[in-house]
């Protein structure tokens, strides 16, 4: 049975067949004895000249249906994602257009995201020397179907900031990369206390070093000993394990 919302496509149909000798595919419902509906793509046609024997097509499209309500969730389910996350997360196209670009971008650099669709960074007035990791590594994740992770500094609104970005590759259904997915993270938090770390060590060895003194450590299940770089001078052992 037909549910009402849909005879009057069956009627246009009707209409076109005795226009035309055929209609159009289209697709609609049908109720079943159980009163569940099934969605079915219809098609049919007449013979030659004759209007009394024709020829039709009646694919169910349950299946179909369902991959596409799957589908439209996962979409959903990353926009809902994308759109509330603080890092960065864009696709792009084998020609490095902007395919989506989360709102969280217009922090970083002072452009609103949809400006990003269908344009490359070079296009966007992105910094040289940007442009060309990013462009290195994009044609490493098209050409090798791996993913790549890069760090670049990058000068935000709010001065210089640094970013981590992870690029993965999306494959398309003969198995090539289609387009691919970043998420960059701003690790200008992380990049502080590592260089703070560096600097530290550097004053500790300075001060080994005006005072004659060694730094070691023992491992004391193996009582294999690692010492700072002054060993050899002030001890006369090579530095590292002893």
């Amino acid at each position: 049975i037909t549910p009402p919302e849909f005879r009057h496509l069956d009627e246009q149909a009707m209409a076109q067949m005795k226009q035309v000798g055929s209609h159009a595919p289209f697709e609609k419902e049908y109720i079943r004895k159980d009163g569940t509906r099934v969605p079915v793509l219809i098609g049919t046609a007449y013979l030659r000249e004759a209007e009394d024997l024709g020829i039709g097509f009646l694919i169910d499209l349950t299946e179909r249906k369902r991959l596409e309500s799957e589908l439209r969730q996962r979409e959903q389910q990353f926009q809902i994602m994308a759109e509330n996350a603080p890092d960065i997360i864009s696709r792009m196209d084998a020609e490095f257009r902007h395919l989506y670009v989360s709102p969280s971008v217009e922090l970083a650099t002072g452009i609103p995201s949809e400006q990003f669709i269908g344009k490359t960074n070079a296009e966007l007035g992105m910094p040289e020397d940007i442009n060309s990791i990013w462009n290195d590594c994009l044609r490493q994740v098209f050409g090798t179907s791996q993913e790549q992770i890069i760090e670049f500094s990058f000068p935000t609104p709010k001065g210089i900031r640094w970013y981590q970005a992870r690029i993965v590759p999306e494959f398309a259904s003969d198995g090539s990369v289609e387009t691919v997915l970043s998420i960059a993270r701003d690790v200008s938090d992380y990049k502080q206390v590592e260089r703070a770390l560096r600097e530290s060590e550097e004053r500790l060895r300075l001060a080994l070093a005006a005072a004659q003194m060694v730094g070691w450590d023992m491992d004391l299940i193996t009582n294999h000993v690692v010492c700072s770089p002054n060993a050899l001078e002030v001890w006369g052992v090579q530095e590292g394990t002893a």
